[in-house]
């Protein structure tokens, strides 16, 4: 099951998009709901499961307004056109005329999209939104030199000492947990915050801390963190294997709906370097 965006709902997702007001007043009597996963937008009632390929870290931007606008646009076709199939498919009648909104006349192609009966999983088809990015070529912009979050030197991350989690410049760079003997490692940052984890067997553990932690508490208590301390905030997690683990984090890391200035990290390499 995909892991649910937390930083975005259906209805804001269909907002920020701007999809056309006589589609919005579809969605509201269709009885469908938009639920925003990690990896797709989900469509689901009427005994009707739709389901669209998207990327986490376009939905950060898209929820951040710094989203390119080749991006945006070619996730709002998805969407659009995942509306009108839905419509089409569902036969329900057709709303009143809107005021007029309608985008670019090259909106009208349809990306592949797939239904799934209830109770199993969305079927996607190949290409779709993500073919569209690809054949944009855009790219997230990351705020900085180009320096800025360099990847620590793979071959170091077990021996270099640790340093202080506040203090980590790099992406994978070890930092202190609690006891001396830890070792994590930096897998996302911004100006007030730094966060780190260590994925040691089928736990993953993740640790925040920064100068802007206690100003950014209550964002953590609803992202779910229980031992939220004086100086920092920890989690640990039980997960089944390497891919529920990589979810588990980009769960985390959007979840708190902060800006983040770190690529999305990879975290396989990591898996029982740790202490």
């Amino acid at each position: 099951m995909p892991i649910v965006f937390k930083g975005l709902t259906g209805p804001e997702l269909i907002d920020l998009l701007e999809v056309p007001d006589d589609m919005k007043w579809w969605l509201g009597i269709s009885g469908l709901k938009v639920t925003v996963y990690a990896t797709e937008i989900r469509f689901a009632g009427q005994d009707i499961t739709a389901a669209i390929p998207c990327k986490m870290e376009h939905l950060v931007l898209l929820k951040a307004g710094t989203l390119g606008e080749l991006a945006k646009k070619a996730l709002r076709m998805s969407v659009v056109g995942a509306i009108k199939q839905l419509k089409k498919k569902l036969d329900i009648a057709d709303a009143p005329k809107a005021p007029p909104s309608a985008p670019d006349a090259k909106e009208a192609v349809i990306p592949p999209f797939s239904f799934a009966s209830p109770g199993s999983p969305a079927v996607t088809a190949p290409g779709g939104v993500m073919a569209t990015l690809a054949k944009n070529k855009t790219k997230p912009p990351f705020p900085g030199p180009a320096t800025a979050w360099s990847d620590f030197p793979a071959a170091q991350i077990t021996t270099a000492p640790t340093v202080p989690l506040g203090e980590a410049t790099q992406m994978y760079q070890p930092v202190k947990g609690s006891s001396g003997s830890s070792r994590y490692f930096l897998v996302g940052g911004n100006d007030e915050l730094r966060i780190a984890c260590r994925y040691q067997g089928n736990t993953l553990s993740v640790r925040i801390e920064g100068p802007g932690y206690h100003k950014n508490k209550p964002r953590l208590v609803a992202c779910g963190f229980t031992g939220v301390n004086a100086e920092y905030a920890s989690m640990h997690l039980q997960v089944d294997d390497a891919v529920t683990a990589a979810k588990a984090l980009g769960a985390i890391l959007l979840g708190l709906g902060v800006k983040l200035d770190t690529p999305l990290p990879a975290l396989s390499p990591l898996h029982n370097k740790g202490q």
